[in-house]
C-alpha cells in the first residue's frame, strides 16, 4: 500500500535528476516504512546542488526585480524632467509677458 500510494506521487514526469531523484524517492520511503535512513553522504551532492539551484535562482528574481525598479524608477524620472520643463518653460513664458506689459506701459 505505501509503495502503491508513492508511485502514485513520484511519477516519471516529475523526476528531476537534483531534487526529486532516485535518493530523495528512497529517503521518503524509509520514512513512511519506519526504518533508518541511508547515510546522509549517499545524496549530499544531490541536496547540496538542489539548495544551489534555489539560491541562484533567488539571485536571478532579485535581479530581474532590481531590473524593473530600474526600469520604472527611469520612466518616472523621464516624466518628471518633462514635467518640470514644462512648468519652467510656462514660468519664462509669464515673466516675458510681465516684462513687455511693463514696457508697454
Amino acid at each position: 500500500a505505501i509503495l502503491f500510494e508513492l508511485c502514485q506521487t513520484w511519477r516519471g514526469a516529475d523526476y528531476d535528476l537534483i531534487g526529486k531523484n532516485c535518493c530523495s524517492f528512497a529517503t521518503v520511503l524509509c520514512q513512511r516504512l519506519g526504518i533508518p535512513q541511508f547515510p546522509a553522504w549517499v545524496d549530499r551532492f544531490a541536496r547540496l546542488a538542489c539548495k544551489g539551484r534555489a539560491a541562484g535562482q533567488g539571485a536571478v528574481e532579485v535581479g530581474r526585480n532590481f531590473g524593473q525598479f530600474f526600469r520604472e524608477a527611469g520612466v518616472a524620472a523621464s516624466l518628471l524632467v518633462n514635467e518640470a520643463s514644462n512648468l519652467v518653460g510656462d514660468w519664462l513664458g509669464d515673466q516675458q509677458q510681465q516684462q513687455q506689459q511693463q514696457q508697454a506701459l
